[in-house]
Protein backbone atom coordinates (compact mmCIF):
# COMPACT_ATOMS: atom_id res chain seq x y z
CA UNK A 1 0.00 0.00 0.00
CA UNK A 2 1.32 3.48 -1.14
CA UNK A 3 0.68 6.48 1.25
CA UNK A 4 1.34 10.27 0.02
CA UNK A 5 3.42 12.47 1.87
CA UNK A 6 2.87 15.94 2.35
CA UNK A 7 6.31 18.34 2.16
CA UNK A 8 6.01 20.05 5.34
CA UNK A 9 8.06 22.48 4.00
CA UNK A 10 6.93 25.96 4.66
CA UNK A 11 7.08 28.97 2.55
CA UNK A 12 9.33 31.51 3.21
CA UNK A 13 6.62 34.03 4.71
CA UNK A 14 6.05 31.69 7.24
CA UNK A 15 9.34 30.64 7.98
CA UNK A 16 10.44 34.27 8.55
CA UNK A 17 6.93 34.63 10.49
CA UNK A 18 7.70 31.29 13.00
CA UNK A 19 11.15 30.74 14.07
CA UNK A 20 13.16 30.06 17.13
CA UNK A 21 14.60 33.75 17.86
CA UNK A 22 10.82 35.26 17.95
CA UNK A 23 9.63 37.08 20.24
CA UNK A 24 6.54 35.33 20.48
CA UNK A 25 6.35 32.48 22.16
CA UNK A 26 3.75 30.40 20.10
CA UNK A 27 5.70 31.34 16.88
CA UNK A 28 8.61 29.53 18.58
CA UNK A 29 6.72 26.03 17.82
CA UNK A 30 7.83 24.30 15.03
CA UNK A 31 4.71 24.58 12.41
CA UNK A 32 3.73 20.92 12.02
CA UNK A 33 3.81 20.61 15.87
CA UNK A 34 1.94 24.22 16.18
CA UNK A 35 -0.36 22.50 13.32
CA UNK A 36 -0.80 18.76 14.28
CA UNK A 37 -1.12 19.41 17.81
CA UNK A 38 -2.06 22.70 18.91
CA UNK A 39 -4.49 24.32 16.43
CA UNK A 40 -6.03 20.87 16.11
CA UNK A 41 -6.82 20.80 19.44
CA UNK A 42 -9.24 24.32 19.50
CA UNK A 43 -12.53 24.86 19.01
CA UNK A 44 -14.68 26.14 15.58
CA UNK A 45 -14.95 29.59 17.53
CA UNK A 46 -11.17 29.93 18.22
CA UNK A 47 -9.75 28.72 14.99
CA UNK A 48 -11.93 31.44 13.06
CA UNK A 49 -10.86 34.28 15.84
CA UNK A 50 -7.04 33.09 15.13
CA UNK A 51 -7.43 33.53 11.49
CA UNK A 52 -8.19 36.94 12.50
CA UNK A 53 -4.92 37.61 13.66
CA UNK A 54 -2.60 37.90 10.69
CA UNK A 55 -1.95 36.42 7.11
CA UNK A 56 0.90 33.87 8.56
CA UNK A 57 -2.31 32.58 11.11
CA UNK A 58 -4.97 32.83 8.21
CA UNK A 59 -2.75 30.48 5.70
CA UNK A 60 -2.25 27.77 8.99
CA UNK A 61 -5.77 27.54 10.22
CA UNK A 62 -6.39 26.79 6.59
CA UNK A 63 -4.98 23.22 6.83
CA UNK A 64 -6.41 20.39 6.18
CA UNK A 65 -5.12 18.50 9.42
CA UNK A 66 -7.32 21.17 11.71
CA UNK A 67 -10.69 20.53 9.81
CA UNK A 68 -10.13 16.65 9.64
CA UNK A 69 -9.95 16.92 13.78
CA UNK A 70 -13.69 17.85 13.98
CA UNK A 71 -14.91 15.47 11.70
CA UNK A 72 -13.43 13.40 14.70
CA UNK A 73 -15.23 15.33 17.52
CA UNK A 74 -18.64 14.35 16.08
CA UNK A 75 -17.82 11.05 15.29
CA UNK A 76 -18.39 11.33 11.79
CA UNK A 77 -16.29 9.20 9.14
CA UNK A 78 -13.95 11.59 7.20
CA UNK A 79 -14.79 11.82 3.75
CA UNK A 80 -11.70 11.65 0.81
CA UNK A 81 -11.04 15.30 -0.14
CA UNK A 82 -7.91 17.04 -1.87
CA UNK A 83 -5.07 17.64 0.06
CA UNK A 84 -2.35 19.84 -1.63
CA UNK A 85 0.61 18.10 -1.34
CA UNK A 86 2.35 20.98 -0.27
CA UNK A 87 1.60 22.25 3.42
CA UNK A 88 1.26 25.94 4.51
CA UNK A 89 -0.30 26.92 1.27
CA UNK A 90 -3.69 28.03 0.42
CA UNK A 91 -5.64 25.87 -2.06
CA UNK A 92 -9.15 26.63 -2.93
CA UNK A 93 -10.08 22.95 -3.54
CA UNK A 94 -9.08 22.54 0.02
CA UNK A 95 -11.71 24.83 1.32
CA UNK A 96 -13.99 21.71 0.77
CA UNK A 97 -13.33 20.14 3.87
CA UNK A 98 -14.13 23.34 5.96
CA UNK A 99 -17.57 23.49 3.85
CA UNK A 100 -17.99 19.98 5.06
CA UNK A 101 -17.21 20.75 8.69
CA UNK A 102 -19.63 23.49 8.96
CA UNK A 103 -22.76 22.04 6.68
CA UNK A 104 -22.26 18.86 9.42
CA UNK A 105 -22.29 21.09 12.10
CA UNK A 106 -25.20 22.70 10.78
CA UNK A 107 -26.95 19.40 10.27
CA UNK A 108 -25.95 18.00 13.63
CA UNK A 109 -27.07 20.67 15.23
CA UNK A 110 -30.39 20.92 13.26
CA UNK A 111 -31.10 17.10 13.51
CA UNK A 112 -30.67 17.00 17.45
CA UNK A 113 -32.83 20.29 17.93
CA UNK A 114 -36.45 19.40 19.30
CA UNK A 115 -38.34 21.79 15.94
CA UNK A 116 -36.03 20.18 13.08
CA UNK A 117 -35.96 22.80 9.94
CA UNK A 118 -35.89 21.89 6.11
CA UNK A 119 -33.79 24.76 4.74
CA UNK A 120 -34.54 24.29 1.41
CA UNK A 121 -36.09 21.73 -0.73
CA UNK A 122 -34.56 20.85 -4.31
CA UNK A 123 -36.21 18.62 -6.98
CA UNK A 124 -34.29 16.26 -9.26
CA UNK A 125 -35.76 14.47 -11.82
CA UNK A 126 -34.76 11.33 -13.10
CA UNK A 127 -36.19 7.89 -15.06
CA UNK A 128 -35.39 5.99 -12.24
CA UNK A 129 -38.23 5.65 -9.01
CA UNK A 130 -35.93 5.91 -5.73
CA UNK A 131 -36.75 3.11 -3.08
CA UNK A 132 -34.04 3.90 -0.76
CA UNK A 133 -31.18 6.27 -0.32
CA UNK A 134 -28.50 6.86 2.02
CA UNK A 135 -26.17 10.00 2.17
CA UNK A 136 -22.44 9.63 2.62
CA UNK A 137 -20.90 12.23 5.22
CA UNK A 138 -20.19 15.98 3.67
CA UNK A 139 -23.88 15.44 2.03
CA UNK A 140 -21.89 15.48 -1.67
CA UNK A 141 -22.72 12.29 -2.44
CA UNK A 142 -26.09 10.03 -2.66
CA UNK A 143 -26.35 6.24 -3.15
CA UNK A 144 -29.52 4.89 -3.65
CA UNK A 145 -31.59 1.88 -4.75
CA UNK A 146 -33.72 2.41 -7.74
CA UNK A 147 -36.18 0.74 -10.30
CA UNK A 148 -37.16 1.26 -13.67
CA UNK A 149 -38.79 0.26 -16.50
CA UNK A 150 -36.93 -0.20 -19.60
CA UNK A 151 -38.41 1.07 -22.96
CA UNK A 152 -39.09 -1.97 -25.19
CA UNK A 153 -39.99 -1.24 -28.66
CA UNK A 154 -42.49 -3.23 -30.76
CA UNK A 155 -43.06 -5.93 -32.33
CA UNK A 156 -41.45 -7.01 -29.34
CA UNK A 157 -43.64 -7.74 -26.43
CA UNK A 158 -43.35 -4.93 -23.41
CA UNK A 159 -41.77 -6.49 -20.15
CA UNK A 160 -43.96 -5.85 -16.96
CA UNK A 161 -41.24 -6.18 -14.53
CA UNK A 162 -39.42 -3.64 -13.36
CA UNK A 163 -35.26 -3.71 -13.42
CA UNK A 164 -33.32 -2.76 -10.56
CA UNK A 165 -29.71 -0.92 -9.71
CA UNK A 166 -27.58 1.05 -7.35
CA UNK A 167 -26.90 4.32 -8.34
CA UNK A 168 -24.57 7.13 -7.26
CA UNK A 169 -26.10 10.73 -7.67
CA UNK A 170 -22.94 13.58 -6.81
CA UNK A 171 -24.81 16.95 -5.80
CA UNK A 172 -22.93 20.54 -6.33
CA UNK A 173 -24.08 24.12 -6.41
CA UNK A 174 -25.38 24.16 -3.13
CA UNK A 175 -27.51 26.21 -2.07
CA UNK A 176 -27.46 28.34 -4.99
CA UNK A 177 -27.51 26.35 -8.28
CA UNK A 178 -27.97 23.23 -7.16
CA UNK A 179 -27.18 20.18 -9.71
CA UNK A 180 -27.40 16.30 -9.78
CA UNK A 181 -25.61 14.76 -11.27
CA UNK A 182 -25.39 10.71 -11.81
CA UNK A 183 -21.91 9.20 -11.74
CA UNK A 184 -22.74 5.37 -11.04
CA UNK A 185 -25.01 2.77 -12.37
CA UNK A 186 -24.89 -0.64 -12.01
CA UNK A 187 -28.03 -3.31 -12.75
CA UNK A 188 -29.05 -5.68 -10.46
CA UNK A 189 -30.99 -8.56 -11.15
CA UNK A 190 -33.46 -8.11 -7.78
CA UNK A 191 -34.03 -4.81 -5.77
CA UNK A 192 -31.36 -3.61 -3.17
CA UNK A 193 -33.06 -3.35 0.84
CA UNK A 194 -30.66 -1.85 4.13
CA UNK A 195 -28.07 0.20 1.87
CA UNK A 196 -25.58 0.89 3.66
CA UNK A 197 -22.10 3.54 2.05
CA UNK A 198 -19.06 5.19 3.59
CA UNK A 199 -15.37 5.96 2.65
CA UNK A 200 -12.87 3.38 3.03
CA UNK A 201 -10.27 2.28 1.44
CA UNK A 202 -10.03 -0.68 -0.31
CA UNK A 203 -7.42 -2.88 -2.22
CA UNK A 204 -5.01 1.08 -1.75
CA UNK A 205 -7.82 2.80 -3.17
CA UNK A 206 -9.61 5.47 -1.64
CA UNK A 207 -13.61 5.19 -2.90
CA UNK A 208 -16.90 4.57 -1.64
CA UNK A 209 -18.11 0.83 -0.37
CA UNK A 210 -21.73 -0.08 -0.97
CA UNK A 211 -23.80 -3.00 1.18
CA UNK A 212 -26.95 -4.15 0.32
CA UNK A 213 -29.48 -7.16 0.84
CA UNK A 214 -31.27 -9.04 -1.87
CA UNK A 215 -34.21 -11.30 -1.12
CA UNK A 216 -34.87 -14.28 -2.80
CA UNK A 217 -38.37 -16.38 -2.60
CA UNK A 218 -38.05 -20.23 -2.99
CA UNK A 219 -40.89 -22.19 -4.47
CA UNK A 220 -43.88 -23.62 -2.13
CA UNK A 221 -45.37 -26.87 -3.50
CA UNK A 222 -48.39 -27.35 -1.21
CA UNK A 223 -48.01 -30.89 0.76
CA UNK A 224 -44.33 -31.29 0.07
Amino acid sequence: MTQQVRNVAPPRFLRESFHRQSRCFIRRVPLDVLVDRVLSRLSLKEILRLRKVDKAFFILTHEVTIWKHFFWQLDIPTPFFYENPARFTIDSREHECERMVARAIALEDNWHSTIPRAYNVNSFQYSFEILETKILPGGKYIVASAQYFPDIEPPLESDPRPKYAIIILELSGFPDLPRSKMVYCIDLAKRAYRIQARFMHYQSQEGIVISYVTRSFKPYFPGR
